[in-house]
């Protein structure tokens, strides 16, 4: 993993090497000195990336032409604390942890595995171990397809049951990473474990539809059931959770303001204004989610 360049997004994002060889040998090179009293060897066709994201070959720059960098610096979360690295995101002019940066992306794989691995136990596990251990995630379903079917007259009722439960989580996620970071991977790993509970349920229904009606059930059928679940929980889940995420993200920052005193500072109007940008995101996110669960996943499902 290195630092690199987002062009879309004007920022310094962590990313994965897919390759690192020799191209050719015995090439002709060319030296690029920097404003650091340091140099570049390459090749002269060699692209640079420039600031705000345009790309010249080495034979192409001239002197004064600003390259794209890294900036690091170390700072302390708070007085008694050890040093932390951060990085300089050039689309906004802040620093961010870079430890925060990496977390976004691994919890995306985390959330992911916990998903796919539930989701299988779900489905090969015995009913009686089922009633156990999914016994809270069964009854969080029932619990909300219950109240949907007792009260719910129109989708638009429907829409809000599904928008204000989502809400809740929301709150929740924010709410436990201002007080405790770690505390949204709770929120994550419940919901994970949920909507596995949801897509199990789904696979082992057509299953048993389908093998009352044919007489067997091969494994293509599991896969091909199980392909079926997730993309239908797929549709209106991916946004939920990164509705979740960026909740987060801003419970994340309110923390890390309380902790650097950043508050009672200069910046705590900027702060608090990207703190609700981010909250009204999420919101609009689950708006989005909560309408594809109510109106679009029907016409498939």
């Amino acid at each position: 993993w290195v630092y690199s360049y987002d062009v879309k997004t004007d920022s310094i994002i962590p990313a994965k090497i897919k390759m690192a060889e020799q191209t050719r040998k015995d090439a002709q090179l060319v030296r690029v000195y920097l404003d650091n009293d340091t140099h570049i060897d390459c090749t002269p066709d060699h692209n640079f990336v420039l600031k705000g994201g345009d790309e010249k070959q080495a034979q192409q720059l001239a002197c004064g032409d600003s390259l794209q960098a890294v900036y690091r610096q170390n700072k302390k979360i708070a007085n008694n604390s050890n040093e932390y690295e951060q990085i300089y995101q050039p689309n906004d002019g802040k620093w961010q942890w870079t430890h925060k940066m990496v977390d976004n992306i691994h919890l995306l794989f985390l959330f992911g595995g916990f998903l796919f691995a539930y989701s299988i136990w779900f489905i090969v596990l015995p009913a009686s171990s089922i009633q156990t251990l999914f016994a809270s995630q069964i009854e969080t379903i029932n619990a909300i397809n219950s109240k949907i079917m007792g009260e719910a007259i129109s989708s638009s009722s429907i829409f809000l049951q599904i928008f204000l439960n989502n809400f809740k989580v929301l709150m929740f996620a924010i709410f436990f990473a201002f007080f405790y970071g770690a505390g949204a991977i709770f929120v994550l790993t419940w919901n994970a474990s949920v909507i596995s509970a949801a897509i199990g349920g789904f696979v082992k229904e057509k299953i048993a539809i389908y093998a009352a009606s044919v007489g067997s059930v091969s494994i293509f059928n599991y896969f091909h059931m199980f392909s079926l679940g997730l993309l239908r929980y797929s549709i209106h889940g991916i946004p939920e959770i990164a509705a979740y995420f960026i909740g987060g993200l801003a419970g994340s920052i309110i923390s890390v303001a309380v902790i650097n005193r950043d508050l009672e500072g200069e910046h705590y109007k900027s702060i608090m204004v990207d703190v609700i940008h981010l909250v009204l995101i999420a919101i609009g996110i689950l708006v989005l989610a909560g309408f594809l669960e109510v109106y679009v996943t029907p016409l498939f499902f």
